[in-house]
């Protein structure tokens, strides 16, 4: 197995030299990786990628194994919210003199090539990991965030009516009253 290569800016699989049979990499990946795409979600990480390779003639199974946490932004209130992530991503690649393009779960590549790059993958796995609603844990978000965006801080500070009903959510519930 290869060393951890820590905080990767690529991920990038030798193929050229490589012999038959099985092969591991481990790639440290943290927010210099995702600081590479464009208006990724993802501002900073702690992650572990165990790459296995399986070579044979013309052809190459890849499983990527990918474990730790992300930065996001929290949706509550906006600050930094770590995120577990643990995924499995695996891709065939068939080396063809034919056309080279890619697939959801196969990459066709020239036979000269010399390493595959599984940056995209693994940072489009890593985003599709990501859950729907990413908030801390009750308690855990900006107090003053939370006082601002919340009703009670209205009513506490003696907010006006109209205030009152432009809340965000208070329209929503004279609708449910009416029914």
């Amino acid at each position: 197995m290869s060393g951890l290569l820590k905080d990767s800016k690529a991920i990038r699989v030798p193929v050229g030299a490589l012999a038959p049979g099985k092969h591991n990499y481990q790639f440290g990946i943290g927010g210099a990786f995702f600081g590479n795409f464009e208006n990724s979600e993802i501002f900073d990480a702690d992650l572990v990628a165990n790459v296995e390779v399986e070579k044979g003639r013309g052809w190459m199974n890849v499983k990527c194994n990918v474990k730790g946490s992300v930065a996001v932004e929290c949706d509550r209130c906006l600050e930094r919210v770590d995120v577990p992530e643990n995924f499995t991503a695996d891709i065939a690649i068939k080396f063809t003199g034919d056309e080279v393009g890619n697939g959801d779960d196969f990459i066709t590549a020239n036979p000269d090539t010399d390493s595959i790059d599984l940056s995209q993958l693994i940072y489009d796995y890593a985003c599709m990991n990501l859950p729907l609603q990413r908030v801390h844990k009750d308690g855990e978000c900006n107090p003053q965030m939370i006082k601002y965006i919340s009703k009670d801080s209205i009513d506490a500070s003696g907010g006006t009516d109209e205030e009152k009903k432009n809340l965000p959510f208070e329209a929503l519930k004279d609708l449910l009253k009416k029914k």
